[in-house]
């Protein structure tokens, strides 16, 4: 099994393919003008990478008081539901976040708390076992590569490289590849920023999550305008689904080709971007 090719959620190609996205900042009067128009907004923002930086170890990666602050105050505005998708468990995520009354997205889409409730991908826990299986298998062999970090996520496996001395990642690649070519029709490598996520071969990503979020709110709201911060390969997914209904915006690596509409130049820019939402809401909640 390659960590190149053959994952359903790099889609190299079709990004490459796609013209350069526009600087956020460049189209925020566009951006106010759908803003007006939309009866609710969706607003639904990656962790890592979006909400905060990326940190050596994942547990590093903590969310700073005041974009916490900044969050609650912006889903306490009836005309917004927030909701952080996150390639990390749920339970991780929820801890991370800590706030009530949002949509949280774990493990990619895999396993989710909506407003209507729990849900969990249908063919998800199946592969539990494998999970486990892998998990013993890969952590046998990790203390020769010193740097290497496997993250159990319950439903799927994180092995972080960020750490590795550069020279170790090929032969923690092949030794990874050559692990899972007994799981290759079951599971497949996805690549993120210095990770390689392990996962189930099933049509779940963050695209799928963001347009079961979507149905799942049909029942009991207008249809919601949609804005989608995210960083990584694995977000790409949810700009491609939400390429004809919302707002999608990449953080970071403006000169990356991608298939978002916009993107930020640095993650800190995210609270910008946030302070401005906020402002933008109070203004309208006050001229009406």
């Amino acid at each position: 099994m390659s960590l190149d090719k053959n994952s359903a959620l790099t889609h190299e190609s079709n990004i490459n393919d796609n013209l350069r996205a526009t600087n956020l900042f460049q189209a925020i009067d566009q951006i106010r003008e759908r803003l007006k128009r939309a009866a609710k907004v969706l607003l639904l923002l990656d962790y890592d990478g979006t909400l905060v930086p990326i940190a050596e170890k994942p547990e590093l990666a903590l969310l700073p008081e005041n974009t916490r602050s900044l969050l609650r105050q912006l889903s306490d505005y009836p005309r917004v539901i927030l909701g952080v998708v996150s390639g990390r468990s749920l339970a991780e995520i929820k801890e991370l976040v800590n706030l009530e009354g949002i949509i949280y997205v774990g493990n990619h889409g895999l396993e989710m708390d909506l407003l209507a409730g729990h849900y969990v991908y249908p063919e998800a826990k199946g592969f539990l076992s494998q999970m486990r299986e892998l998990k013993e298998i890969l952590s046998q062999y990790l203390p020769d590569f010193p740097g290497s970090l496997l993250e159990d996520k319950g439903l799927l496996l994180s092995l972080h490289y960020r750490k590795l001395a550069p020279n170790n990642v090929p032969a923690l690649k092949t030794l990874l590849e050559r692990t899972l070519a007994g799981y290759s029709q079951r599971l497949e490598i996805a690549n993120g920023k210095k990770v390689w996520e392990i996962r189930p071969r099933i049509a779940c990503n963050k695209g799928s999550a963001v347009l079961t979020i979507l149905e799942s709110l049909s029942i009991s709201e207008p249809d919601p305008l949609p804005i989608y911060l995210g960083d990584d390969r694995t977000d790409e997914d949810a700009f491609r689904a939400l390429a004809d209904k919302g707002i999608t915006i990449r953080v970071g690596d403006s000169p990356s080709p991608t298939l978002a509409h916009s993107y930020l130049t640095e993650q800190k820019e995210v609270l910008e971007f946030l302070r401005l939402l906020y402002q933008e809401f109070k203004a309208q909640a006050q001229s009406n």
